[in-house]
């Protein structure tokens, strides 16, 4: 029908699809990264080293200092200086042109000639080296008369740079500088978090769709609809899926009209040869009772009744295989008083023992309150039945065969063992097959349906049917199945 698959070719649209939405999302997550660290440094800097400089304090009283004058020098300055450079940012010191102090923050002698003053004017110092914490500068502004003379200076020293974090422990900047090195990481673990929600969210509910189709396919349920159209690779996949499903819905209903067909035909024929055989079967015990025949009709005679009843055994299991494959096909229950049942059925099979072979039984109820239990008897002596012609064909003189049952609150095991030489190794895992003959030292004359019907009728119970040998010879099957529900 041409539905091979080709291996080898390059990747399908569906491959493509999400290799380039990976790609496509590492890239976002990688620029997203990138900005959003870039705006969390800005933001960081400007609220950690918010706040007022001393550098701008200086600069407004070097201003007022250039634009007051000689007049500096008066002690009536003092009231907006303190105002300009107040403690917490600076100190100053207003000294005439030899050194001496007038006024200010600062009242011991900073330079101790003319000479000095000269040399330190306009020169900017620093007390310490710049770092998070600030450092401090200072500078010495002269104080010139109208005449362009040397009359005195100012002397400032203030804090360059200093924040909201300048008065804090080393180990709280050392902390702050772990957190600024972990924040790309964070950005990209959270956007790769939020980019794989994302993508997850897209994908999941068409891939769940698929799980569940390929499931219901796997239970061969073909009634459903994939209800998934979007105009994608993932849409084309599921649409490409849903016409799979529909040519193997066409193909096995097909395939299960002709398996009615066929389940028909070989019920009618069965039907059909039923009672010619009965007819000859019967015309033949007739003749093998008639008086005066000579040993050679009564040996072809018995030839044809036993011929006759084999076709009689063959005919019933192709009827009960065709019943059981039937979709119509159903277990009848009925309260049954199951260890009396059982019990009644080892007499009847003791009485069919052939001699030499002995029959043995172990029933085991476990139950508390033994009561009726639902379960279709028709059904459980069929399978009794099955299980006992194969182990009486098998079983040598002189030989033993022992039912192990064991009833339960819900269920009912039976194990039966005979003496015979058992299964073949090769046999084991085929035995329970249709139609499945072993060489002629094992299978006899049977069709290869007796303990197919035993597995189809467990299951039916809810139970099956498994088999070995036992380590000390012999053959062992056993079945288990539940009780029903009426």
């Amino acid at each position: 029908m041409g539905c091979g698959v080709q291996m080898g070719r390059r990747p399908s649209g569906v491959a493509r699809s999400i290799k380039s939405q990976v790609i496509l999302g590492v890239v976002r997550i990688a620029v997203l990264s990138v900005i959003s660290t870039l705006m969390t440094f800005f933001v960081l800097s400007r609220v950690i080293f918010a706040g007022p400089n001393g550098d701008l304090y200086a600069k407004h009283t070097a201003q007022y200092v250039q634009r007051v004058g000689p007049a500096i020098l008066s002690t009536t300055h003092r009231v907006v200086l303190d105002r300009l450079l107040p403690p917490v940012w600076g100190t100053y010191q207003v000294m005439n042109a030899q050194g001496t102090p007038l006024y200010g923050t600062v009242t011991h002698k900073l330079y101790a000639s003319r000479t000095a003053v000269y040399a330190h004017l306009n020169v900017v110092q620093f007390g310490a080296q710049p770092s998070l914490r600030g450092a401090v500068s200072a500078q010495l502004l002269p104080v010139f008369s109208a005449k362009g003379l040397l009359v005195g200076a100012v002397y400032m020293q203030w804090k360059t740079h200093s924040g909201t974090l300048a008065q804090q422990p080393m180990w709280v900047m050392d902390l702050l500088l772990l957190l600024l090195m972990g924040i790309p990481f964070l950005y990209i673990g959270l956007f790769t978090y939020l980019f794989a929600r994302r993508f997850s969210r897209r994908i999941n509910r068409p891939i769940g769709l698929l799980v569940q189709a390929a499931k219901k396919m796997q239970m061969r349920d073909l009634d459903f609809t994939i209800d998934y159209h979007e105009a994608n690779e993932i849409g084309q996949l599921l649409a490409a899926f849903e016409e799979m499903r529909l040519e193997l819905r066409e193909a096995l209903v097909r395939q299960w009209g002709l398996e009615d067909e066929r389940r028909e035909m070989l019920a009618a024929i069965s039907h059909d040869l039923r009672t010619p055989v009965t007819i000859v079967q019967g015309h033949a015990e007739l003749l093998a009772e008639m008086p005066d025949l000579s040993e050679i009709a009564h040996r072809h005679i018995g030839a044809i009744v036993r011929s006759g009843q084999r076709i009689a055994r063959l005919l019933h299991d192709f009827q009960t295989v065709t019943a059981i494959g039937s979709p119509a096909f159903t277990l009848c229950a009925v309260e049954v008083d199951l260890p009396a049942f059982l019990t009644a059925r080892l007499a009847e099979f003791e009485v069919m023992a052939q001699d030499g072979v002995r029959v043995e039984h172990v029933l085991t109820d476990k139950r508390p309150y033994p009561t009726p239990v639902s379960i279709d008897p028709d059904r459980l002596a069929q399978i009794m039945d099955n299980i006992w012609s194969n182990a009486l064909h098998h079983t040598p003189h002189p030989g033993l065969i022992v039912w192990h049952m064991t009833v339960r609150a819900q269920s009912l095991t039976v194990r039966v063992h005979d003496s015979g030489p058992g299964f073949k190794q090769a046999d084991l895992h085929r035995v329970l097959d249709p139609f499945y003959r072993s060489d002629p030292g094992r299978a006899g004359d049977h069709a290869g349906l007796g303990l197919y019907i035993v597995r189809e009728l467990s299951r039916r119970h809810g139970g099956d049917v498994r088999v070995w040998n036992h380590d000390e010879g012999g053959a062992v099957v056993e079945f288990w199945l539940d009780f029903l529900t009426k």
